[in-house]
């Protein structure tokens, strides 16, 4: 899939635009609109219209792709080090970290075996941060990518594959801002809804000057100026807004029990 740069100022449906707002994200994070075309090209049915925040690939790889891996294998983790409870206590040796190598190598006779506890304790480590809500140091994101590459390799296959129910995989996006065009890999989170008003809309193919129009700010992220960038084009832009839409319809239990909150924009 590749989306194209072509007439991107004009706005409407799928139009990417820059300096958008997330409830988790600060930096390169961009919005796409996803009202109707026909509601776009008249503006007279909604005084607000909605738009989806869409961040780097790298960035939710390092922060909601680790989140993922998190849960899903903690269970794991926890019974594969119960299952040497007879040997040492896993949960004293989170208490004495200076300690780990010594005991391990004391009570464990086989290298390999001593490794992959070792990789356990580490991902018991890093869940207590993210239970914790504390960021992740990027020594440690990268050690646990390591140690865990393929439960990443499998997010990333369900993320590419369309199955994770709060996240869209666009590959190979231009994006284009001050004269710069740039290709990357994104990913649209669509269980966040946020709006903008009429007149961001009227102002967005001109682009808006935050600092002439500080009415709109609360709507934007810290950057001055917010411009067309890009648009997704058919049929992207549909499979987008269908799995949003069909998101929505089924409910909270299908989209893993996220709680509907305002804050800025709305979440599931």
């Amino acid at each position: 899939m590749r989306e194209i740069l072509e007439d991107c100022k004009k706005v409407t449906q799928g139009t990417i635009f820059s300096n958008a707002r997330s409830n988790d994200f600060y930096d390169e994070v961009y919005g796409i609109l996803v009202n109707g075309r026909c509601d776009l090209e008249h503006l007279n049915h909604y005084d607000n219209y909605l738009y989806l925040p869409i961040i780097p690939y790298k960035l939710w790889e390092s922060k909601i792709a680790i989140k993922k891996v998190l849960e899903r294998k903690h269970k794991d983790i926890i019974n594969f080090l119960t299952s040497y409870e007879n040997t040492f206590s896993y949960r004293a040796l989170l208490y004495m970290p200076e300690h780990i190598d010594e005991i391990i190598e004391q009570k464990i006779k086989k290298p390999k075996d001593q490794e992959k506890i070792r990789c356990a304790l580490f991902f018991l480590k890093i869940y207590e941060k993210y239970e914790k809500n504390i960021d992740f140091l990027e020594k440690e994101i990268n050690d646990f990518k390591t140690f865990f590459s393929s439960d990443f390799d499998a997010i990333r296959k369900d993320l590419i594959d369309n199955k994770l129910p709060d996240s869209v995989y666009l590959e190979n996006v231009d994006i284009q801002e001050q004269n710069k065009q740039k290709t990357d890999h994104y990913v649209v989170l669509i269980t966040e809804i946020h709006s903008i008003p009429k007149k961001a809309i009227i102002m967005l193919e001109n682009g808006i000057d935050l600092e002439s129009h500080e009415e709109l700010k609360q709507f934007f992220g810290d950057d001055q100026i917010i411009i067309p960038c890009s648009t997704l084009t058919s049929p992207y832009i549909e499979h987008l807004i269908q799995k949003m839409w069909e998101l929505f319809r089924v409910g909270i239990d299908r989209a893993d029990n996220f709680e509907i909150q305002q804050n800025g924009g709305t979440s599931i």
